[in-house]
């Protein structure tokens, strides 16, 4: 019985070490969510990330213009780029961007999405490829339903 105990406890625990959260497209089409990365006391940089059916937009906050990234949700880490999924109602753990003018893939883990509070945080993990690449949580807040 104290095995069973102890087997179960530790599968919860790994279970909430690796905390994924499934959505659907569409609880995010519409939104625009608020990305504060506090660089120092004094300075922070402030992006605007906003959904719609096909895109993602990241913009600085102040800029005219953003970076635009074609996106669907995956239920696991994806290999490479399904252009097939984008712009269609899907559901998963993984958010997968794919930049046309970088020719780049990167796919972000759902840790948390609470519409209520409007919280979403991704984390991104690190990537050898790219240079200057880290493993972080992106926590956004919802501006706009």
């Amino acid at each position: 019985m104290k095995k069973i105990i102890i087997i179960s406890y530790t599968i919860m625990l790994a279970t909430l070490c690796n905390a994924q959260q499934y959505i659907s497209s569409s609880s995010l089409i519409g939104t625009k969510w608020l990305h504060v990365n506090q660089v120092s006391e004094n300075k922070a940089f402030k992006f605007y990330y906003t959904f719609t059916k096909r895109n993602m937009t990241m913009q600085k906050v102040g800029r005219p213009r953003g970076i635009r990234y074609t996106y669907y949700l995956a239920d696991k880490i994806p290999q490479s780029y399904d252009k097939s999924k984008v712009g269609k109602p899907s559901k998963g753990c993984y958010l997968v961007e794919y930049n046309e003018i970088a020719e780049e893939m990167t796919y972000y883990t759902i840790k948390l999405f609470n519409g209520k509070t409007g919280r979403l945080i991704l984390y991104r993990d690190y990537d050898p490829k790219r240079i200057g690449s880290s493993a972080c949580d992106i926590e956004l807040t919802r501006v706009k339903k």
